[in-house]
């Protein structure tokens, strides 16, 4: 399955990037064939302060968002033969918008769910953008990890908080692959090693910034 986006502005890479006070990671925590489908989440939510919107993969053609916070996105699908690939290792598409701001930022990802133990936890990886200029291009893409509690009409996104990973590095507390950077500490290991590494500490309350509390909206 071969996808074609148009129009796609990527704002602030380095609002799920290098700045922002939470787990960053070089590799996804999900492989395309460990991807689970889940279904419950797709549609819109939000708080006061932002908003979510979940796209499921193979939906995609039916979507065009206009004019969304002064931004115009068209999502086309054209099949190259492998029609079944996304129906075993589903994604989806994730436009995150930040509501604080008179001229809100938007920032689109690719998100994919796995269940480990008891938990769901996503997935989420800033999507490609076509025209980047020079000084985006500069900006580093990486993985962010959140768990996710999931009811009828809320939600709830706990992301891993980097200072408690910080901490427990430190201390000599945790072992996991990292580089030390100016902006704070960047995971290296690998998507086994993470997978790991959240079985062990994913039930750990202080080991998650407050969470994003949403609302459906529909």
């Amino acid at each position: 399955m071969k996808r074609n986006f148009s129009k796609i502005a990527l704002f602030s890479v380095l609002l799920f990037g290098l700045s922002g006070c939470f787990l960053k990671s070089v590799h996804p925590l999900v492989s395309d064939t460990e991807a689970i489908e889940f279904d419950q989440v797709k549609g819109t939510w939000e708080s006061e302060d932002e908003r979510f919107t979940f796209i499921k993969e193979g939906e995609w053609e039916d979507v065009t968002f206009n004019d969304i916070q002064g931004q115009d996105l068209s999502v086309t699908m054209s099949d190259t033969g492998t029609d079944s690939s996304h129906k075993s290792n589903p994604s989806y598409l994730v436009l995150y918008e930040d509501l604080t701001k008179e001229d809100p930022d938007s920032v689109y990802f690719i998100g994919k769910f796995i269940q480990l133990k008891q938990e769901f936890y996503l997935d989420l990886y800033p999507l490609d953008a076509f025209d980047l200029d020079f000084r985006s291009s500069h900006f580093l893409p990486v993985h962010t990890f959140s768990k996710v509690e999931l009811w009828a009409d809320s939600i709830s996104i706990h992301l891993f908080r980097d200072s408690w990973i910080e901490d427990q590095i430190r201390d000599h507390k945790v072992r996991i692959k990292h580089e030390a950077l100016e902006e704070g500490i960047l995971i290296t290991a690998s998507t086994e090693e993470l997978q790991q590494f959240i079985k062990k500490y994913g039930t750990v309350t202080e080991a998650y910034r407050d969470p994003i509390s949403l609302k459906r909206v529909n």
